[in-house]
């Protein structure tokens, strides 16, 4: 028995004496404030307030569907074969494009959540136009590449912000 008693006093007796030096090779507590993201960005600039998207989400938006559309529209050659019909399935898409881009943009310059399902409902077309191009052989050259990677980015920065709006944990309203 009292070989037990003495290890227990000699397990009591190292660990009193080592305790300040457990204390001290303790890793400080990491701060991080509530209303910041991992790199110190405040959360007003990543998360959707009050049911309204980011500023600088929803104006970068609207900026790149402006640069974009008005490069594609500045810089279109002339198709391959001006005689050639127009497919029922390249008039349906513009036709989807026509209707959903302006919904878009107005919902992107007020910053409502909605906007980036419609900006989504327009670049997904956007981009099966862009992949047409090359199906179809309208335009030669380099430029059916240049205009499927713009849509391509403008389909990931709307599903980016889609996501943005799914993952906030106010939501807002559905259509606000």
């Amino acid at each position: 028995m009292s070989m037990t008693r003495d290890r227990v006093s000699m397990f009591v007796e190292l660990e009193e004496r080592t305790a300040p030096v457990r204390e001290a090779l303790k890793p400080p507590p990491v701060r991080v404030a509530p209303s910041t993201d991992r790199l110190g960005r405040p959360a007003s600039r990543r998360e959707v307030v009050d049911g309204r998207l980011p500023k600088r989400w929803a104006w970068g938006t609207l900026a790149s569907w402006g640069v974009i559309v008005g490069t594609i529209f500045a810089t279109e050659p002339a198709p391959a074969n001006p005689d050639a019909p127009d497919p029922w399935w390249g008039v349906l898409l513009v036709t989807m494009v026509l209707l959903t881009l302006p919904v878009a943009l107005v919902g992107l310059a007020r910053r409502k959540t909605w906007s980036m399902h419609w900006s989504l409902a327009s670049a997904v077309p956007s981009l099966g136009l862009a992949i047409a191009c090359f199906a179809t052989g309208h335009h030669a050259g380099l430029y059916p590449y240049g205009e499927a990677a713009a849509f391509g980015y403008l389909t990931w920065l709307s599903w980016k912000g889609l996501t943005l709006v799914r993952a906030s944990p106010e939501r807002g309203p559905a259509y606000g």
